[in-house]
């Protein structure tokens, strides 16, 4: 439903600076496109990179209340073909996760 999101964070091209680190909204539909207001940085380490990002809660039309609860999967797929548009390997908070069905996923809570 027009409740349900799902972002994709990218570190951006970490071999030379023609790609940058970016975020996109694959759902809802009606949303989809480009999160130029996500703050997204990756940098190379020894083991590969790490990825932060700061997502304002407006993009997701939430006004947060401590307490309150929402669904929520983190998942993080990887691709180490540069050429090929491949998910390699998926891992979520979510075991039963499934991409599509928000009831699949788990809660998260706002504390204080």
């Amino acid at each position: 439903s027009d409740d349900d999101y799902q972002i994709g964070l990218s570190p951006g091209d970490l071999r030379e600076e023609t790609v940058l680190a970016q975020a996109h909204m694959w759902f809802p539909v009606g949303q989809s496109g480009s999160l130029p207001d996500v703050q997204v940085a990756a940098r190379v380490t020894v083991d590969g990179y790490v990825l932060e990002a700061a997502v304002p809660w407006r993009v997701l039309d939430i006004a947060p209340v401590v307490g309150n609860e929402y669904g929520f999967a983190l998942s993080v797929s990887d691709n180490d073909l540069y050429e090929v548009g491949l998910q390699q390997s998926m891992v979520s908070s979510s075991v039963g996760r499934l991409l599509t069905d928000p009831t699949t996923w788990g809660n998260l809570r706002l504390a204080p």
